[in-house]
């Protein structure tokens, strides 16, 4: 079964970039211009194995789901909404792959795989403490730069401040910079110099 799925994602990625698809993508996805071309490639490759999958519309409402088992639910309209402002720091597509990755160790702990022990007690420490002082902020109704929505569980913490690392890196930067180094070295993007 594996050999079959990854037979089946080398065909779609190996497949031509479909033109309608690249214009929907330059006309609703400002951010996807920042993008340095070879990661917009790798970004087009990534979207052909998730679109070659089922897209389901219907009466159910919801912004976006995560399931542990690789499934990703997302609203087209939240989607589209959250693409439109590259710098509001809500962006479902972000929030919800970055609870994929989370999960990917199976654990959904807000520690996605991290191979490097040094690396992993660092990023652990640095979360722990953004997310603790976040949870703080809130119980005492004091105004905070990330969303409260973040201080819901580690998980959502981690998902919330993704999306501020890509829609608000320079912000997030100043406010959290341990933080920001943390997401800069695990996602192998700095956001703040586009």
């Amino acid at each position: 079964m594996f050999g079959f799925k990854k037979r089946r994602r080398n065909r779609l990625a190996a497949q031509q970039f479909p033109a309608e698809w690249l214009a929907i993508i330059e006309r609703n996805v400002p951010f996807y211009r920042l993008l340095p071309k070879a990661d917009q490639k790798e970004l087009q490759r990534h979207i052909q194995i998730f679109i070659g999958g089922i897209v389901v519309e219907g009466p159910d409402v919801r912004l976006g789901e995560s399931w542990h088992r690789g499934s990703v639910v997302l609203s087209w309209d939240n989607v589209r909404r959250g693409s439109a402002d590259i710098h509001d720091g809500h962006n479902v597509v972000f929030h919800e792959f970055a609870h994929q990755l989370d999960s990917s160790g199976a654990r959904g702990d807000s520690t996605p795989v991290i191979q490097d022990h040094s690396t992993y007690i660092a990023w652990a420490r640095i979360l722990q403490k953004d997310y603790e002082k976040l949870r703080s902020d809130v119980r005492r109704n004091s105004d905070t730069f990330l969303d409260e929505y973040g201080a819901v569980n580690p998980a959502e913490f981690f998902a919330v401040a993704t999306e501020y690392f890509f829609e608000k890196p320079g912000d997030l930067q100043e406010q959290h910079p341990d933080l920001y180094n943390e997401l800069k070295n695990f996602y192998q993007q700095d956001p703040a110099e586009l």
